[in-house]
């Protein structure tokens, strides 16, 4: 099998020309030997010689083009007359060439260009998956009296999951986003969004405000993968107190030593959608030992946590955010709320 797949990106590489000097110049000398084998053969076995010496020519307009196999053509057709009597036979033969320079030569070109528009497709989604890799934050930040851990695993058609954070003269706004839709412009409206908020976060003191701001903005916008779910987070410490705020994400909540789970508020509708979003901060006093756990639909659809998601919580408190998160990661996937095949983002935060 791998000399297969070898030969196969050898026969790619020819047909999309980018073969090096060397390898084109043994793909000269390897049809130059077809094309003397296919006379030599043609010329002992007359009956065999119209599928020889059409082979022989394909094989020349699929790996050369249409012009080497159109001037190639005649020769061909000449070889066969010499080898072969009948006007009847001549003259099919001429249509079999025709036929032969033309199907091979319009399907290479039809897969060169369906090739080469792949390769710039691939080429543009990992350049955009090196954008969004390029908007997250570390595994673990550390604000001083807080903590954040997040963890993005991007999915193979490249969603718009971002993670974002800024201080204030407050405390630290958190925005988390999934932009709606894949590949590159997805991760471009995520970039677009990270810079938006990392203005607006530092004079903002209301998630609900910042949201809001970023929904007129997307709105303007006519792109179609401009809407966004999205939950901010404010860490208060002025207040000593949680303020959050979602537009179209599921599962967020504060989870408390007890057990106890204070859910934010409904998630309301995404933003950048062209009907003005009824969005509500959810103000949630602070405990010692707080932790806010958020998953997006790739891992999770419920409104609220799970159980088993609180009790994970619970059962790392005395662990790392990064250890914690992970193993609430790990329940999340060993249950039956596993979401959709998109980007699957978890954020942990915990307020010492």
């Amino acid at each position: 099998m791998p000399l297969w797949k070898a030969l196969d990106r050898q026969v790619e590489r020819a047909v999309l020309r980018s073969l090096t000097e060397r390898e084109h110049f043994l793909l000269r000398c390897g049809m130059f030997l077809v094309i003397v084998c296919s006379v030599c053969f043609s010329y002992k076995y007359p009956a065999a010689a119209s599928q020889l010496l059409f082979m022989q020519l394909a094989m020349l307009t699929f790996f050369f083009g249409l012009r080497a196999g159109g001037i190639w053509l005649v020769p061909t057709w000449l070889l066969y007359c010499g080898f072969v009597e009948g006007r009847f036979e001549r003259a099919l033969f001429s249509l079999f060439c025709v036929y032969a320079l033309l199907i091979t030569g319009v399907t290479v070109h039809k897969f060169r260009q369906a090739r080469r528009q792949q390769l710039q497709l691939e080429s543009a989604l990992d350049m955009a998956r090196q954008v969004q890799i390029s908007l997250q934050p570390p595994p673990l930040v550390d604000f001083g009296y807080a903590q954040l851990a997040c963890q993005i695993e991007m999915a193979k058609q490249l969603g718009g999951d971002f993670v974002c954070h800024q201080a204030t003269s407050k405390g630290h706004f958190i925005l988390i986003g999934d932009v709606m839709g894949k590949g590159a412009q997805a991760a471009l409206t995520a970039a677009y969004v990270k810079g938006l908020f990392d203005e607006l976060a530092r004079t903002m003191e209301d998630p609900q405000v910042l949201l809001m701001v970023l929904h007129e903005h997307l709105v303007e916008r006519t792109v179609v993968d401009s809407f966004l779910a999205a939950t901010c987070v404010l860490l208060d410490q002025e207040a000593q107190c949680w303020r959050i705020c979602r537009a179209g994400l599921p599962a967020a909540g504060v989870v408390r030593l007890d057990g106890s789970c204070v859910c934010a508020n409904e998630p309301g509708i995404m933003l950048g959608i062209p009907v003005p979003p009824s969005l509500v901060t959810c103000k949630v006093a602070y405990q010692p030992g707080d932790q806010f756990f958020l998953a997006s639909d790739g891992l999770c659809e419920e409104e609220q946590l799970p159980s088993q998601v609180v009790n994970a919580l619970l059962s790392a408190a005395g662990r790392s955010p990064e250890h914690a998160l992970r193993h609430c990661v790990t329940t999340l996937r060993n249950s039956t709320c596993v979401g959709a095949e998109d980007d699957k983002t978890a954020v942990l935060i915990r307020w010492n």
